[in-house]
């Protein structure tokens, strides 16, 4: 007996595919997050970064 795969019509592809860009695209974030701050540096960080620097 053989088994045959049932295909998706092309026009149906081409329409779930620009649904999911109409999705991606519309449901980015509008404004990027900002970036956050770095953490205070250590009195060890500052000892190490004028080592290395040395």
């Amino acid at each position: 007996m053989c088994y045959i795969a049932p295909r998706k019509s092309a026009l149906k592809a081409i329409a779930v595919s620009s649904k999911d860009e109409f999705e991606a695209y519309y449901s980015a974030e509008p404004t990027p997050q900002p970036v956050k701050l770095s953490p205070e540096l250590s009195a060890l960080d500052l000892m190490y970064a004028y080592y290395d620097a040395a």
